[in-house]
């Protein structure tokens, strides 16, 4: 029975309910959904075994043939015995030997049936007025086997004398060859390709199939495919996490320790604690795990990255359009070359312009042409040009995966081989993202019992400002009943400041004095909530009117706020805190200076990216002061700091920097490539606007899926990671060009005879070079192989 479920259907109490009342046994195989990580892999994958299969068949298929008519045509031949029976007529009186009649048989098959698949290529191309590969492997194998039937029947319409051999000249087994070397390449290329999506497999197989679900006081061991969000599993140390999870419990005090070497590839583990996240696959290496679950089937990050790494293993790069460029010139150039090659060695043969000892014995002027020909025509098949991009994208998207470093495809990896600016968000990207308050500042109160005009304030002395330890050690009263409120109205955004405001909310508001009247009243609500992008929130909270945000967003709403207090805001920003005004009823109430710490390896990246020659920005919406500081912690120029950006203008900054306005890297004008490095929602239109977009793997989906770069590792040494891989990948890609190019160039005019006057009698016959034209497109993919040992260099100050 197939059925769909509706959202939220309890599966396993369905199925449990279902078993005792039917004889038959119930399997859960579940299907994912077509659009979902987890199908997007598996189809990737399937296809491409469905693709090793096909070139198996194949070239089994074909090898049933070729071995025949290898012992037939280069053996049996040979042995003088065997020639003189395959040089009888068939019949008594015939013209047909048994050796072309066995050679049609077998090489019929192989021309018109395993090879159709060249002629289709062909006419598609024509069709389209281009030319590929299978049009000159269709005309050059056409050509042997064409020239040997019409030879075949010539002789047997013309059969000599009887008990005389047939001796006339055959081509059936250049034809079967070459389609033979043509269908090995292609095996051993699929082969190549299925080592370099080994990271997709062994990926999804680090998920186990079962996993322990705590239900009360007891647990039970299920299908992972019967996992729901929501249940609580338990996780064994020493046992791999079966789904992504939120740690809610631990056997020890101190958290877990969990293994995320095969998301981040960072050997050491890592220490969970209650509230944190853990990737499902991983390895819970001492204590024993209470999990939430919070994601699961193709959800998972598993499943994503399985699914980023094989799509971007099919994606095409940008170079691949240059190398389909040549090979569209190319081809139409070769089959010309070929042609003009067959008429001047057949008008030099013909007119005994050439001494007639140039020509075997064997062979007509007319034969000793179309062989030319034939090899000019195999020998340059771009088969090697082809395949020079797309197997090395293949391999460094896979080491790159290998290495916590997901690259959607051929383009990321081409932009970032040309990257010279790199444009960094602030919070979450530069900072950890976990800011905290680090200070407080109480403006002076009017207490008259007059209202008064706000600008009366100043008249009450300097604001008190609280720091460090001290920040917590807020007055009773008013103040107290500010921050409730407050509290109240961040709790409804998901922003990193409004979260630091909310945990230092709870955390004042729990005084030792337990029956305080603010501690034990019952959270306030939120009537409703306005977002200002970029600056802050308005929300009404038990009929009060809060604003909460940047100094700009209290000049909009005519708050006034006294010299002092911004004296004292401007003092904490310049140590790099972000200032958080908030005002109740028109009336400033409170400022709070926020604090994120810089990344411990941002100042050494930025030093890396300038000895790569590339500059770097710092974009953020915080005001000029505060990104100054942070700024110059990391050793960004003073004169790279673009603040006060809003959300929806960071995609235009990047554009600007994409025009070279500001950009000091030495490029002309209008050719800068900008990365963007973010992780929040705002970066989401800046990382999409980028020549490459940047993600850090904690930050948000909707980042993560506007980037085409990602950093599983929480840690921006991943970006100087990815350039220099990109430009490893480029070298290869290059490499790969050259030998393809000059094989292909070097190589043609030794097929067409343009040597032979010089090393006659020696010759390149058409088998040879279709061997060798396969071998050149091997070489090219072991060439792209070689990108498996690439390794991150360590990132020296």
């Amino acid at each position: 029975v197939r059925f769909t479920l509706a959202h939220g259907c309890p599966l396993r109490r369905l199925l449990a309910s279902l078993a005792p009342a039917t004889a038959f046994t119930l399997r859960f195989a579940p299907v994912p959904a077509p659009a979902s990580a987890a199908a997007t892999s598996l189809r990737l994958a399937a296809a491409q075994a469905a693709t090793e299969r096909a070139n198996l068949v194949l070239f089994a298929a074909c090898s049933l043939f070729a071995l025949p008519v290898f012992v037939i045509s280069m053996v049996a031949m040979g042995i003088p015995s065997f020639q003189r029976v395959l040089r009888r007529a068939m019949w008594e009186g015939g013209g047909v030997s048994w050796e072309a009649g066995l050679l049609l048989v077998l090489s019929t098959p192989v021309q018109v049936w395993l090879g159709r698949g060249f002629y289709v290529g062909a006419w598609r191309a024509a069709r389209a007025h281009t030319a590929t590969m299978d049009t000159l492997l269709a005309i050059g194998t056409t050509a042997a086997y064409g020239y040997s039937v019409l030879a075949t029947i010539t002789s047997a319409a013309n059969p000599p004398p009887p008990g005389h051999p047939i001796v006339i000249p055959l081509f059936f087994e250049t034809a079967v060859f070459l389609i033979f070397f043509v269908f090995l390449g292609r095996l051993l290329e699929g082969r190549a390709r299925g080592r370099t999506s080994a990271a997709i497999g062994s990926l999804l197989s680090m998920v186990p199939g079962t996993a322990i679900v705590v239900e009360g006081s007891s647990e039970v061991e299920v299908d992972l495919g019967l996992v729901e969000v929501g249940d609580m599993l338990r996780v064994a140390a020493g046992t791999r996490v079966p789904t992504d999870g939120l740690l809610v419990g631990q056997t020890g005090a101190d958290g877990v320790d969990v293994d995320e070497s095969m998301i981040t590839g960072e050997a050491a583990a890592v220490h969970r604690e209650v509230g944190d996240s853990v990737v499902g696959g991983s390895v819970v290496v001492q204590g024993q795990a209470y999990l939430r679950a919070t994601r699961v089937g193709g959800d998972t990050a598993l499943a994503q990255i399985a699914s980023l790494v094989a799509t971007a293993q099919s994606s095409k790069a940008p170079m691949q359009a240059l190398a389909d460029r040549i090979s569209a010139d190319f081809v139409p150039t070769v089959v010309a070359i070929a042609l003009i090659d067959f008429i001047v060695w057949v008008t030099l043969t013909s007119s005994q312009l050439v001494p007639p000892s140039w020509v075997p014995p064997a062979e007509s002027p007319f034969l000793f042409a179309l062989l030319f020909a034939i090899s000019v025509l195999v020998i340059a098949c771009p088969c090697a040009l082809g395949l020079a991009t797309p197997t090395a994208v293949m391999v460094a998207t896979g080491v790159g995966a290998e290495h916590g470093l997901l690259l959607k495809g051929g383009a990321a990896l081409e932009g970032a081989r040309n990257v010279t600016v790199v444009a960094f968000d602030k919070t979450g990207t530069l900072t950890l993202g976990k800011p905290a308050v680090s200070s407080l500042i109480i403006p002076p109160r009017d207490r008259s019992t007059r209202r008064k005009h706000a600008r009366a304030q100043a008249s009450f002395g300097p604001p008190r400002v609280l720091r460090g330890d001290k920040v917590v050690d807020v007055p009773s009263g008013s103040l107290r009943r500010t921050l409730r409120l407050l509290g109240a109205a961040e709790a409804t955004s998901s922003h990193p400041l409004a979260t630091a405001v909310v945990s230092f909310v709870d955390q004042v508001l729990q005084p030792a004095d337990t029956s305080a009247a603010v501690a034990a009243s019952p959270p306030p609500s939120v009537t409703s909530t306005s977002t200002r992008a970029g600056r802050g929130i308005v929300a009404v909270v038990e009929g009060r009117r809060l604003v909460v945000g940047s100094r700009a967003m209290m000049d909009e709403e005519g708050v006034d706020v006294s010299a002092a207090v911004v004296d004292a805001a401007e003092a904490a920003e310049a140590e790099g805190a972000s200032s958080v005004y908030v005002a109740v009823d028109g009336r400033l109430a409170a400022v709070l200076g926020l604090t994120d710490q810089v990344r411990p390896e941002a100042a050494v990246v930025v030093r890396a990216l300038a000895r790569r020659g590339v500059d770097t920005y710092l974009i953020t919406g915080d005001n000029e002061r505060t990104a100054a500081a942070v700024a110059a912690t990391v050793n960004i120029a003073p004169n790279h700091v673009l603040a006060n950006v809003l959300p929806q203008n960071k995609a235009a900054v990047v554009r600007q920097l994409q025009a070279g306005e500001g950009a000091e890297s030495g490029a002309a004008v209008g050719s800068v490539n900008v990365m963007m490095v973010g992780d929040g929602v705002n970066d989401a239109p800046a990382l999409a606007a980028a020549d490459v977009g940047v993600a850090i793997g904690a930050g948000t989906d909707v980042a993560i899926e506007s980037a085409g770069v990602v950093l599983m590792r929480p840690s921006l040494e991943g970006i100087v990671h990815v350039l220099d891989l990109a430009r490893a990948t480029h070298r290869r890609i290059l490499l790969n060009f050259a030998f393809a190019f000059v094989f292909n160039v070097s190589c043609i005019p030794l097929a067409a005879g343009v040597f032979y006057p010089a090393i006659r009698p020696v010759r390149l016959p058409p088998v040879v070079a279709g061997a060798a034209m396969a071998a050149s497109s091997v070489l090219v993919v072991v060439s792209s192989l070689a990108l498996r040992r690439w390794k991150p260099k360590s990132i020296v100050a």
